[in-house]
Order: structure tokens, then C-alpha cells, then sequence
């Protein structure tokens, strides 16, 4: 199977080292895979939050046409507002999935590969892929499939799970606001856990919680789940 993988402005722009972590599971998986917005893309989410519909819907078909010319079988994407806006978008006409659904469907050929990693772990449920698009297990199935690792919730989880501050654009236009959601999440929620990790999904979240931690005295490591799965893998 060719995937398709819709890195998403964040990751493609932003965050080299989580895109090659990516692609590199990809391949410890054994999937063919091309990168469908290698180009100055979006996928047109952005818009959609700012109300502009016309532009939202044009940048979604745009991408689909970059997925169809690919002929790519489904596309795979670590990006919660992409995944949420393409597949409402997309209909029928392109499968896609979270990178978090396609890793779960695929850790278990991983299984004998992965070393314990001993470390106390939780997790933060990104809104748009929690609350808007209801995916919560399977984020969870690949923690608990990484060997050594204490998964500890979060007192306020899944659909209740707090912002990490970065939704809605908020980063962008209030950017002081943004990270006083986000430390005053740490200090509340998250220090009194002694965790060694903070787990998420979505590259805005974190890259918020990346810059907020900094601010904190909180001594574990912000990551995303590719990253602890593919520590495991290499370690």
C-alpha cells in the first residue's frame, strides 16, 4: 500500500524533527508512502476558523486533487485540524485517517521491536481530535502497547479534557493568553502527576505546551506519541 501523508503547515514548516519521526515510522512499518502537501499547501482549516467558508472549502478541494494526482490508496495525517476538516470535506472520495488511528491499527507489527522505556507517562487529548472527532483510544493503544510505561490520566480527560491553549487560532492573535492557558494547565493538572512525560497528538498542542513548559517547573518533557514510539523503537 502507498500512503499518502498530509504532514499539515505545523509539522511541514515548523517541527523538522517531528516529520522525519513520522516518516521514518512509515517506513519501520514497511509502507511505501509519498508526501501529498510537499508544497506551500493548507489544507484550509485556518480559514474555516476564521469563517471564511468559501476559501475553506476551496483550500480542501485543492487538496484533494494533490491527494487523487498522488493515486495514493488513503492518506495519513498528524495533524487533528486537517484530519477534522479534510474528512468532513473529502467525503467518500479519499480515505484518511489520524496518524494516531493508523499507528494503533499498526503497532502490533512493531511489537517485538519496541524496548521499555520505564517512564511515567499521561496524556493530553487535543480538542479537535478528542472532542470534535471523538478519537480517544487509540492514542492510548499505542502508550500502553510501549513496554515500561505507566500511563497516568489526567484528572480532567477526553471530552473534558482542558485546551492546551493554541485552539481556535488563539496562539496567534493572543499569544501571552495562549500560554497562560497553557502553564496555568501545568501547574494544575500536570505537575502534581510527577510524570516524566506529556503526551499529545497534535503538533499546535505541542508546540504550545513546548513553549509553556519552559515557563514552569515542571521537570518531565513535552513529546508527541510518534516520539515515544519511535524512542522505544530506537533505544
Amino acid at each position: 500500500m502507498t500512503v499518502g501523508i498530509w504532514l499539515g503547515c505545523h509539522t511541514r514548516d515548523l517541527l523538522e524533527n517531528l516529520k522525519q519521526i513520522y516518516l521514518d515510522l512509515l517506513n519501520e512499518l514497511g509502507f511505501e508512502y509519498k508526501i501529498v502537501d510537499y508544497s506551500n499547501v493548507c489544507c484550509g482549516y485556518p480559514a474555516d476558523l476564521m469563517g471564511a467558508d468559501e476559501a475553506a472549502l476551496e483550500a480542501s478541494k485543492k487538496a484533494l486533487k494533490l491527494a487523487l494526482d498522488a493515486k495514493v490508496e488513503k492518506v495519513v495525517t498528524p495533524c487533528p485540524g486537517c484530519y477534522r476538516h479534510l474528512s468532513v470535506n473529502w467525503g467518500q472520495e479519499m480515505p484518511i485517517e489520524h496518524l494516531t488511528q493508523f499507528l494503533a491499527g499498526n503497532v502490533e507489527k512493531l511489537r517485538n521491536k519496541l524496548k521499555p522505556l520505564n517512564a511515567r507517562i499521561a496524556y493530553h487529548d487535543p480538542c479537535d481530535l478528542g472532542r470534535h472527532c471523538g478519537i480517544y483510544e487509540e492514542p492510548r493503544r499505542i502508550l500502553e502497547a510501549i513496554p515500561g510505561i505507566e500511563l497516568v490520566e489526567l484528572e480532567i480527560n477526553r471530552e473534558k479534557c482542558t485546551c492546551c491553549g493554541g485552539g481556535g487560532l488563539l496562539f496567534a492573535v493572543e499569544p501571552e493568553l495562549s500560554l497562560r492557558i497553557a502553564m496555568r494547565k501545568f501547574e494544575e493538572e500536570i505537575k502534581p502527576l510527577k510524570i516524566d512525560y506529556l503526551a499529545t497528538a497534535c503538533p499546535t498542542c505541542y508546540r504550545i505546551l513546548s513553549y509553556a513548559v519552559e515557563r514552569t517547573e515542571f521537570k518531565g518533557e513535552v513529546v508527541d506519541i510518534a516520539e515515544l514510539l519511535y524512542k522505544s523503537l530506537k533505544s
